[in-house]
């Protein structure tokens, strides 16, 4: 899989190769987070993408629909019905959707007589039936780049809160592509419309999974109604759909979690392959996440009481959230995941035993994961452990930097990795001048 990205916030362009383990490696404000939330935006909006523009197509012709349908009936006491049955409405739409996607639907006049057939002989009648009917046929004749490329725009809009066009010079034209086993998503903005358009695109079947907040676990010692608002608050707060945030918290609360299409021989072999990892985070944990009484708790070994997930250490948050992921089957074979600077709140040990983790995790599951990071204890954990598992191979190693400009630039430093440890390690040397003078 590659990632190609040009013009994006302080990015002005990007090569990144994720087919196993990336790592990017640098000081604060180079672009990694950017590099992140643009990949998780293009797994956000490309997967499943034809039932993603169904719904939208759905949803604007039922919108438009129960803004025009209106109930002539009068209840007993002579007052107006202003409800319209939803199963009636339903019926419409559904009519509709089938006669466009049958080609039986190609002008103005032929959705004005299917709409008029549903309302004969009933109380309900349309108010300017034309502009509906105008209306449908419009969004019909939008083409997939139009749809897809405002689907990106969207995502984008709701991660940058806005602000993903290029900060350095906004006439410089933004471009995206991720190529996947010789198939292109390629997506051009287009400053006239205020949009991405896409021009090549195929369908994404995984789901992408971004962490950066340790707090995301906190959401299941929530009652439903408190992550509803929760989930709310994320929504308003960066005005459009759900941030990755919001996503993680409904992923992770989600009761079911597994992937309902999975046979009893899948599961059996991913439980398999899980073992291993899932015994290797309960020992640095030393202890697991347990449903406990309908609610999920830590259980520490030799603590006799169960542990609040709001009480542990952020350090452990990170991983417990791992752990909840992978036992409820969210974490999947071939799967991608991103993590931004997972190191933050780890002890060294732990960072180490961490990386091992996620090596194990890559080779049983073949998993691709994006790594974000500024520790050098832990690049290195990652390279000594991808070597001793033998999938070094599989590991990239990129270097954020800022050019004169402040713009930021990503080298591939595989095959010179100590060029990271040296800037990585610079503050410590510089700290060490002073203590000499």
């Amino acid at each position: 899989m590659k990632l190609h990205i040009e013009n994006i916030a302080k990015i002005e362009k990007a090569d990144i190769e994720i087919n196993g383990i990336t790592v990017i490696a640098g000081e604060n404000s180079t672009g990694k987070s950017t590099v992140s939330k643009v990949l998780y935006c293009l797994f956000e909006t490309f997967k499943d993408i034809e039932a993603k523009i169904s719904n939208e197509k759905r949803q604007s012709i039922d919108i438009r629909l129960s803004r025009q349908l209106k109930n002539n009936e009068k209840d007993e006491d002579g007052l107006e019905i202003f409800f319209v049955p939803v199963d009636f409405k339903q019926e419409i739409v559904d009519g509709i959707i089938k006669g466009l996607d049958s080609g039986e639907l190609r002008t103005e006049e032929e959705i004005e007589e299917l709409v008029n057939g549903f309302l004969n002989g009933t109380p309900y009648t349309m108010s300017d039936i034309n502009s509906f009917s105008k209306y449908v046929l419009t969004i019909n004749k939008m083409t997939v780049g139009q749809v897809n490329g405002t689907l990106m725009s969207r995502c984008l809009s709701t991660e940058f809160n806005h602000q993903y066009l290029p900060l350095y010079n906004v006439y410089n034209t933004p471009r995206i592509s991720l190529n996947i086993k010789d198939e292109d998503i390629d997506l051009l903005y287009d400053f006239e419309i205020d949009s991405f358009i896409n021009t090549k695109f195929t369908p994404i079947t995984h789901s992408i999974i971004y962490l950066d907040d340790p707090h995301l676990i906190d959401s299941l010692t929530m009652t439903p109604q408190e992550v509803s608002l929760a989930m709310r608050r994320r929504k308003r707060k960066f005005r459009l759909v759900a941030n990755h945030n919001a996503r993680m918290e409904n992923m992770i609360t989600d009761p079911l979690g597994i992937d309902r299409n999975k046979s009893v021989f899948d599961e059996i072999i991913i439980k398999d392959s899980y073992n291993k990892i899932i015994q290797k985070l309960i020992e640095l944990l030393d202890g697991e996440i347990d449903l406990i009484e309908n609610e999920f708790r830590f259980i520490e070994d030799g603590i006799d009481e169960p542990i609040d997930l709001i009480n542990l250490s952020m350090g452990s948050k990170s991983l417990v959230t791992i752990l909840k992921l992978i036992k409820s089957g969210n974490i999947v074979e071939n799967g991608i995941i991103i993590l931004d600077e997972p190191e933050i709140h780890l002890h060294p040990k732990w960072q180490l035993s961490f990386a091992e983790i996620l090596i194990l995790m890559q080779k049983e599951l073949n998993l691709h994961i994006l790594i974000n990071t500024h520790s050098a204890y832990f690049i290195n954990a990652l390279e000594v452990y991808s070597s001793i598992y033998k999938i070094a191979n599989r590991c990239k190693y990129y270097f954020a930097t800022l050019n004169d400009s402040k713009r930021a630039e990503f080298e591939d430093v595989t095959t010179n990795i100590g060029k990271i440890y040296i800037k990585l390690a610079q503050p410590l040397l510089d700290l060490e001048d002073l203590v000499g003078q």
